[in-house]
This record gives C-alpha cells, sequence and structure tokens, in this order.
C-alpha cells in the first residue's frame, strides 16, 4: 500500500493561524484531507487549510481532518517513526515526529504544540 495517513493534536498559540501544507521524505505527497458524509457515504476530500484558532486545539483524525500520505517511500510498519514538516500561515514551518500505530490502535494522538 502507498498510502497512509496520519493524526495528530494541534494546540494553537497566542494568534489564530492555518495549517495550509505538509510535507515528509516518507512520501511523494502529503495532502490535507477531511472526510464529510454526502448521502449517507463517507467521502474523503482535499482541503486547502485547517484553520488553529488561539488557544484551542484542533484534532486530526481519522473518519474527520487528517494528513493523507501519498506515495509512501515504504509500508509503513508499526513502531517506526518519522518526521512531517507543518507548515502555517503565520508561523512558518514546523517539524512533528509521527509514531506508526496499527490501523486497529486506539491509542491517544501525538500532540503537537503550535
Amino acid at each position: 500500500m502507498d498510502v497512509g495517513a496520519a493524526y495528530l493534536v494541534i494546540q494553537g498559540g497566542q494568534q489564530a493561524d492555518r495549517l495550509v501544507a505538509a510535507r515528509s521524505d516518507r512520501a511523494a505527497m502529503v495532502h490535507l484531507h477531511t472526510v464529510e458524509e454526502q448521502d449517507g457515504v463517507a467521502k474523503m476530500r482535499a482541503i486547502d487549510a485547517v484553520e488553529v484558532p488561539a488557544g484551542q486545539r484542533v484534532t486530526l483524525a481519522p473518519k474527520s481532518t487528517h494528513l493523507m500520505l501519498m506515495g509512501l517511500d515504504s509500508a509503513l510498519v508499526a513502531g517506526q517513526t518519522f518526521v512531517v514538516t507543518l507548515r502555517f500561515a503565520e508561523s512558518g514551518e514546523q517539524s512533528v515526529t509521527v509514531t506508526v500505530k496499527s490501523a486497529t490502535a486506539t491509542d491517544d494522538h501525538a500532540h503537537h504544540q503550535h
């Protein structure tokens, strides 16, 4: 499989910001995606940005807004870690380390202080 998803929690800082892009050496492309229900069917679509209100948490989660990793260089294996660089409209780039979990894992999301 050459696609995967990344989930995390972004903690807003003193001013509002927007997550506008992401990249990783592990994937040819990283897109911001969301899942919307339409006529009883969940559909994934690309979005331009994720709003990060000042002082609030924004959760990127399964069946919701998330990072879609496309063109992976190899299969993701539980326990591996890799870096994803997040680009914010106001605060620039910030790198986070993602830990791969199995698709059935129910652990908490990684947290990213923004």
